[in-house]
């Protein structure tokens, strides 16, 4: 199993809707996450197989959201998926680096990036080099 063993340890998880506490057992629950997150990693090794993405030589994944932080699901994907799997990070941004610097930011501030990554492109550059009346008229020609 991927995730750590604690026999005969529960959990006590509330209700928020006025259900009594249930207790639940640590290692079943481990052992369930264990098996549906393989399942999931099947199941995306496959669509990479159908799509054709096995056969990139410079392959890896990285893994954004919640479920990133999951003990161990790095190295349960590498070993489902067959390919370096690395944890989405933003570490590549200014500003509150700490707080945004999660799994759960990866993806959204990544397309941000590849937006305005693009839009550079495309534009010529950032919009402070070409001035404030340069910008201004493209937003007013816009509306």
């Amino acid at each position: 199993m991927w995730m750590t063993r604690t026999a005969g340890q529960t959990i006590t998880l509330k209700s928020e809707v006025g259900r009594p506490a249930k207790a639940v057992n640590l290692e079943h629950l481990r052992r369930i996450m264990s098996l549906r997150m393989e399942e999931i990693f099947e199941l995306i090794a496959q669509d990479l197989h159908k799509a054709g993405f096995v056969a990139i030589p410079a392959r890896g994944a990285f893994l954004c959201g919640g479920g990133a932080r999951i003990p161990n699901v790095a190295r349960l994907a590498e070993q489902v998926l067959d390919m370096p799997v690395c944890v989405g990070k933003t570490n590549s941004i200014s500003g509150l680096k700490s707080a945004l610097d999660q799994p759960e930011f990866a993806a959204a501030i990544g397309l941000v990036k590849f937006g305005s990554l693009k839009s550079r492109k495309r534009d010529g550059g950032p919009f402070w080099k070409k001035g404030l009346k340069g910008v201004m008229g493209r937003v007013l020609q816009r509306s």
